[in-house]
């Protein structure tokens, strides 16, 4: 956080070689790249982020080939969602599954147009909208 060369960061920490996976979870086209970049060959990055409709990702196409490297986008992690939600709620009612600190700003549903400018404007990054 905070690089402004994130992937020659990861190169560094890494000895040159990249990570094995990567997560881009906000959506960026410039990130979904970054991500990508990332990985080491034979690396996969992982694409959650959603990104606008429009959006266009540009790669350097020889990479795909030349470092086997894989870039593979990811719905709910492939979830069961009527198995898994209750699984998880469970978890988290029991205290096991910590969701309270990952959230960065609480809006009440009056406050819906201020946090979506908010999640646009990148000032938040995990907001929740509370009845």
């Amino acid at each position: 956080a905070g690089s402004a060369d994130p992937v020659g960061a990861i190169q560094e920490l890494t000895g040159g070689r990249g990570v094995d996976v990567s997560f881009e979870v906000i959506g960026r086209p410039e990130v979904i790249v970054q991500a990508f970049l990332a990985v080491r060959r034979g690396g996969k990055a992982v694409v959650v982020g959603v990104a606008p409709a429009a959006a266009m990702v540009s790669l350097p196409g020889f990479l795909l080939p030349l470092a086997e490297k894989s870039l593979v986008g990811s719905l709910y992690g492939s979830a069961d969602m009527a198995r898994d939600v209750p699984r998880l709620l469970a978890l988290y009612r029991a205290g096991k599954l910590k969701l309270d600190e990952l959230v960065t700003r609480r809006f009440t549903l009056g406050e819906v147009h201020e946090a979506f400018a908010a999640l646009e404007g990148g000032e938040v990054a995990r907001g929740v909208i509370t009845f």
